[in-house]
């Protein structure tokens, strides 16, 4: 090598040679780089179901925008009252239409508390009264929180606002289209920092391994509800065969305090049973519920009701081709007295998303 040739430059090897070494060596550098930047963060995706039915309502559109600028403001406030101005830039608040990507640097209680404020603000009594203001037909978000490894950078290219980049944004982006809508679901890492943190308030129910979308693989998940005080809700959960293609039955006791509304969740399909079309009269529900399974949907039917209530699953007899038979002693309503058990189908009843309006 010549006296004025630089490192990784060689006077014998031709210019295209030289600058494929040096590029080489600058990348090598820049992953170096990229592995020292990466730090454990909490990581929070939303998104909102039936967006896409608004795709050429401009009005509505521009009504569900301003909610959500709402939103976003909020959570920008408050991080900035709670860590000052300097200190909220590095965390990541990034709209993105009908969604929301929130990134909390080693900040899992933060997360949690935000994931239920968007909880709240869509998924609540109060959520929808407040969509209604705006002249929206409700909606429910799908919230999923994750924790793990990101890069974070102070400012985007596109935007120079606080961005990240990494496999637990992933993850979590891909766990967020498989939630129920209506909840909030969190991974097994989110668990285990939020318990080596000591956060308290919240209440993590297993429901099992859920396949992420786009197969990108399986991860453990748990519900997420409230212990102290504010909107809680029961989850309830029955594992079914993979293939099953059947009628099954939630029984549905009443709790003292008012009519439940009920939402049953299975893969990608979701029906809720608002409490104004129970009847008050009857001590209990039963619900007849299609099952259509398949090969690749978590074989789990998740069962969510407001209040808290007791849910039974009565007992099916199963056939090798997937069909099933309720058995007689599972018709029975033990401990309950009074009118009786109300009936519902909701399949031939067509229970929709929203409360009866006649």
């Amino acid at each position: 090598m010549s006296d004025g040739a630089c490192d990784g430059v060689d006077s014998a090897r031709s210019p295209f040679a030289n600058e494929l070494l040096l590029n080489i060596e600058i990348m090598s550098q820049e992953d170096t780089d990229i592995e020292s930047r990466l730090q454990p963060a909490a990581v929070v995706f939303a998104d909102v179901e039936r967006y896409a039915s608004l795709a050429d309502q401009h009005a509505w559109l521009l009504k569900f925008d301003h909610l959500m600028g709402k939103l976003g403001r909020n959570i920008r406030e408050d991080l900035r009252n709670s860590f000052g101005e300097v200190a909220a830039k590095r965390y990541v608040v990034k709209p993105a239409g009908d969604g929301v990507l929130l990134v909390y640097p080693g900040d899992i209680e933060k997360a949690l508390e935000h994931a239920w404020k968007i909880h709240n603000h869509f998924n609540t009594r109060v959520g929808r009264e407040r969509q209604k203001e705006y002249g929206l037909w409700p909606f429910q978000a799908r919230i999923a929180v994750h924790y793990g490894n990101v890069e974070l950078i102070e400012k985007s290219p596109f935007n120079e606002m606080p961005d990240a980049f990494g496999k637990t944004i992933v993850t979590c982006s891909r766990l967020e289209p498989a939630t129920v809508p209506g909840m909030v679901w969190v991974t097994k890492a989110a668990v285990d920092a939020a318990t080596v943190k000591n956060v308290r308030g919240y209440r993590f129910e297993q429901i099992g391994m859920v396949d992420l979308a786009k197969n990108a693989g399986k991860v453990l998940t748990y519900n997420l509800s409230k212990t102290d005080g504010g909107q809680m809700g029961a989850l309830s959960v029955k594992r079914y065969p993979r293939g099953i293609q059947a009628d099954v039955y939630v029984l549905v006791h009443r709790p003292a305090e008012r009519l439940p509304t009920v939402h049953l969740a299975w893969g990608a399909s979701h029906c809720v049973i608002h409490r104004s079309e129970l009847s008050p009269e009857c001590k209990a529900y039963r619900i007849k519920h299609k099952l259509l399974g398949s090969q690749t949907d978590l074989p789990l039917l998740v069962v969510h009701t407001d209040p808290p209530c007791q849910v039974e699953f009565p007992e099916l007899s199963f056939t090798g081709e997937g069909s099933a038979t309720l058995k007689q002693t599972a018709m029975g309503l033990e401990g309950v007295s009074g009118p009786g058990i109300q009936e519902i189908d909701t399949e031939s009843d067509r229970w929709y998303l929203l409360p009866n309006r006649a």
